[in-house]
């Protein structure tokens, strides 16, 4: 199993035809995901950026279908235009060997964060977070994991938080990790303007969509 997290940019004036459409085709939209070997999709949207988290166990590669690649913009890759980019993973606390034994029950909350780096200071956060990953694994909340793109940052994480058992073996034997963690932090980023306190570096996203395919979800929910 490979959890994925991609990032699509609406055109503009067309977000709420996009979202309409989810809404309004819930199903074929849901048979799409399950045709492509999708356990898990999360929807969020932050004014024109969409983040979708996924679980899947085929490709890790995900596509939009038509009609909603003509509602996104179109990044140029090594094969072609994409409407979404697969994030750079640079932080997991879990790391999952099976879909049986990855989810035990279906979460109450998820969330999803956005944040933005300050461009000299992207080196130093990923250092610091694969050394935390590595020195301290399955450390708070198995399902946290940021994804990159460019200075832009991503989070995903669901309440309640659940531990991974057995707790997986770190490739570093250091400590290094700095115990004033929130402070060794704040220099990365560059603040949200005319946000609250609890949101001036993590600025939450709107859930749009959640689709599960596992066993114990009793239903699929749009927000």
């Amino acid at each position: 199993m490979q959890r994925m997290m991609y990032l699509s940019r609406l055109k503009q004036q067309h977000s709420e035809t996009f979202l309409q459409h989810i809404h309004a085709n819930q199903p074929q939209w849901e048979a799409y995901l399950a045709n492509q070997r999708i356990l898990e999709a999360v929807l969020f949207q932050d004014d024109d950026l969409l983040m979708l988290y996924v679980e899947s166990e085929g490709e890790p590669l995900f596509e939009w279908p038509e009609p909603y690649m003509n509602w996104l913009e179109q990044w140029p890759t090594a094969i072609g235009l994409a409407s979404c980019m697969p994030l750079m993973d640079i932080f997991h606390d879990g790391l999952p060997a099976s879909q049986t034994t990855w989810r035990e029950r279906e979460p109450e909350q998820r969330f999803g964060a956005i944040a933005r780096l300050k461009p000299e200071m992207y080196a130093s956060y990923v250092f610091y977070h694969y050394q935390l990953q590595e020195e301290k694994p399955s450390h708070f909340n198995k399902m946290y994991m940021i994804g990159a793109c460019g200075n832009l940052i991503f989070s995903y994480s669901e309440s309640p938080a659940t531990m991974e058992q057995p707790p997986r073996q770190g490739l570093l034997q250091t400590s290094n990790t700095p115990s004033d963690w929130v402070s060794a932090m704040d220099p990365h980023f560059i603040p949200w303007e005319g946000e609250p306190d609890k949101s001036r570096l993590w600025r939450q996203m709107r859930l749009v969509h959640c689709y599960s395919d596992s066993a114990f979800a009793d239903d699929s929910k749009s927000v």
